[in-house]
């Protein structure tokens, strides 16, 4: 033992020896390191650090974590030091999330209209939806658009921000009047009516049977992509991550009214509509284009 070991009892970096005699039990020398232990005993908050010391040795070490794509990208609206302030930046931080989207393999693009992308997705529904034909008598192609085609990978991009499945799509053909009545209520209200407005519709639509909150927020989302979320399995968990809420519980009217209040309250989107034509076109999706930073499919 060292002089560290018995407070000065001996020369530093001298060792200690103690002899057991022959027929002299190992115990012997137990008992002799207590009673020295004992005597040079060493102040409590010293001890409990050598405590919690060894209770970290012999507990299991936490394992590392790899970030992962899909959190990147939703670190770049969550994260306190990069999330952007203006809509300038929240168009840099679509870019950056489009680069990531590539690098997960995804075949398509946020924010150029002309090809597979979010807003060429997002404003095609949009007319389908809101145009004089009934959607019952839309061509099969117009058709697979607005549900979110699930067929081949090539058409899948369509149903990007959700899609409407064959349990959903029928609910919807056989109340068409009445859904179209409250897309053209939330269509037409004015800022200030937001969030109330939304989550009303969003009551109304799933007291049909067989809509649930996804059809719903879809069909909403598409209709006002500037001031509502749509909410699915693919998207729900990164909304709740972003919002610091449970996502099991978001598809409840009143937690998306939650989780509208804070988009709402996010600084880039309280931007006034900008002069800078394709800044406009950001602006006028900025909340539907919300759904490229959470995209988690299965």
């Amino acid at each position: 033992m060292t002089r560290a070991g018995f407070g000065g009892s001996s020369k530093p970096n001298e060792e200690i020896i103690l002899e057991v005699d022959p027929g002299e039990q190992a115990d012997a020398l137990a008992d002799w390191f207590q009673e020295r232990w004992n005597h040079f005993r060493m102040d409590s908050h010293v001890s409990e650090e050598i405590c919690q010391y060894a209770e970290n040795w012999t507990s299991p070490h936490p394992q590392v974590q790899l970030i992962t794509g899909r959190q990147i990208r939703r670190d770049l609206l969550g994260d306190y030091v990069s999330q952007p302030l203006t809509l300038e930046e929240y168009r840099q931080a679509l870019i950056r999330c489009e680069e990531l989207l590539r690098d997960e393999g995804r075949k398509w693009k946020i924010l150029d209209p002309q090809c597979k992308s979010y807003m060429k997705a997002i404003a095609e529904r949009g007319k389908l939806l809101q145009g004089n034909a009934r959607w019952s008598e839309l061509n099969s192609d117009s058709l697979r658009r607005l549900k979110g085609s699930n067929g081949s990978e090539n058409q899948a991009w369509w149903g990007l921000t959700g899609r409407m499945g064959r349990t959903n799509w029928p609910a919807v053909l056989k109340s068409e009047e009445e859904i179209k009545g409250h897309l053209n209520t939330v269509r037409q209200a004015k800022e200030h009516e937001f969030p109330d407005v939304a989550v009303d519709a969003m009551r109304a639509l799933m007291d049909i049977d067989y809509v649930g909150y996804g059809t719903a927020t879809l069909l909403l989302t598409l209709a006002r992509p500037d001031r509502l979320l749509s909410l699915n399995t693919a998207s729900e968990k990164g909304y709740g991550k972003l919002s610091r809420m449970s996502y099991s519980t978001l598809g409840k009217p009143e937690n998306y009214y939650k989780l509208l209040q804070w988009l709402y309250d996010l600084p880039w989107y309280k931007d006034a509509p900008p002069r800078d034509e394709g800044l406009l076109a950001i602006w006028k999706f900025r909340a539907a284009l919300v759904d490229s930073f959470v995209y988690e499919p299965k």
